[in-house]
């Protein structure tokens, strides 16, 4: 996966807030929501069906490519409800914690930082009117949690990593062991068949 891309996805997620917001498209915002929740959900469900185990280079590019979509709609999603409810006083601020975790874990880390920055452009301006300390303190939150997040991505990635080199060295073992079986079924002895047979039924527990 690509940094820029997805840096360029959630960006654009912020640079459609920013246009809903100058055009003055409130009267549309049920729409958009609706169609932004419609192709969230069905995008999910499409990256889902896919394994990428199981997939080529070019489909797992392709599943790559929907997570960086999904997660570039779900960010516009949030912030459209939050800015539509009231921005830094609405109900539901809160969710804005929950995004830098989201794009830690299904994309590249580094990329929460350009979400940082987004926020910040989009809600600085008003956190400095009305009670700027309750305001600052909600932004100076985001600022606490995304390194958090960050951090713990980062571990996701490393055990991801090693759970996939883990189950293709299991894979591995378990075809080459297969295939002795197949090529000299007949001149084995029945111990090490089974024994053979024992190789690849533990190494198929280790993909589980």
């Amino acid at each position: 996966m690509s940094l820029i891309n997805q840096s360029l996805g959630i960006m654009a997620a912020f640079i459609f807030v920013f246009v809903w917001q100058l055009l003055g498209l409130e009267e549309l915002t049920v729409p958009i929501i609706g169609i932004l929740a419609i192709g969230y959900l069905l995008l999910s469900k499409r990256a889902k069906k896919a394994d990428p185990s199981t997939s080529s280079g070019q489909a797992t590019k392709n599943i790559a490519t929907l997570d960086e979509m999904t997660t570039s709609i779900l960010t516009a999603l949030v912030l459209i409800l939050i800015v539509d409810t009231g921005g830094l006083t609405s109900p539901i601020f809160f969710l804005l914690y929950f995004i830098p975790f989201a794009i830690c874990f299904v994309l590249l880390p580094e990329a929460a930082i350009v979400y940082l920055a987004g926020v910040a452009l989009l809600f600085l301006p008003t956190a400095l009117d009305g009670d700027v300390t309750t305001n600052l303190i909600k932004l100076g939150s985001i600022v606490l949690i995304t390194p958090l997040a960050y951090f713990f991505g980062k571990e996701y990635k490393v055990v991801s990593e090693h759970q996939q080199q883990d189950n293709e060295t299991a894979t591995r073992i378990s075809n080459e062991a297969a295939n002795i079986l197949k090529d000299n079924a007949t001149t084995l002895a029945e111990e090490d068949k089974a024994q053979l047979a024992d190789i690849i039924q533990e190494s198929e527990q280790l993909k589980d």
